[in-house]
């Protein structure tokens, strides 16, 4: 899932299910981030340095992330 619009095509799908989070599986990023994917929604990640394996990304809206505690 590295392209932005496949990135975009989970978050519309999301508005049609009215998701509030979605876990993703099978995306092998390396590392931690959390990225702004547009205005209403985020991706937290977060995964080992150098191997492609064992993460689980969320995407979330606004609101949502705004309840996690950091």
């Amino acid at each position: 899932m590295s392209q932005l619009s496949k990135t975009k095509q989970v978050r519309q799908e999301m508005c049609r299910y009215h998701l509030d989070i979605l876990a993703l599986s099978k995306v092998r990023w390396t590392g931690s981030r959390e990225k702004q994917i547009d205005n209403h929604s985020t991706i937290l990640y977060s995964s080992t340095k150098s191997r492609h394996e064992q993460g689980v990304p969320l995407i979330m809206t606004r609101e949502t992330s705004r309840s996690l505690l950091k």
